[in-house]
């Protein structure tokens, strides 16, 4: 286990399904919080982006982008306004 946490874990969902190691590195992500979690496709779009955490925060405008991710920023905050409205 040791020498497996020295390589950064690549989880995906479809992992689940052709991977022996895919629980290693489920609970992995899961430990950092990785968007690695949220599937390729969502981890792909957020672009830079690595944890949930950040992602929520950029949402929410409670975390100022760090350079070069002012545009998922921007994004990330309009579609977290269109989810509340859908809501109410």
């Amino acid at each position: 286990a040791v020498a497996l946490s020295r390589v950064p874990a690549r989880y995906a969902p479809d992992c689940l399904s052709t991977c022996d190691m895919c629980m290693f590195c489920r609970d992995e992500a899961r430990d950092n919080g990785s968007t690695d979690l949220l599937g390729r496709q969502v981890r792909d779009e957020l672009g830079g982006v690595s944890t949930v955490a950040e992602a929520l925060g950029l949402a929410e405008g409670t975390l100022e982008p760090a350079e070069g991710q002012e545009e998922i920023a921007r994004l990330t905050w309009l579609e977290d306004r269109l989810r509340e409205e859908c809501l109410r």
